[in-house]
Formats: C-alpha cells, sequence, structure tokens
C-alpha cells in the first residue's frame, strides 16, 4: 500500500491518482 491506493488519504498523498 504505497502509490497504489485509489484514494490513499488515510495517511498521506503519495499520488494524486485521478484526484480531480
Amino acid at each position: 500500500m504505497t502509490a497504489t491506493s485509489p484514494n490513499n488519504t488515510s495517511s498521506e498523498p503519495t499520488e494524486p491518482i485521478a484526484k480531480d
């Protein structure tokens, strides 16, 4: 669970995955 989550806003935003 590093940069493969669809919406990882639990810990820290690692990569903006379709976050518009």
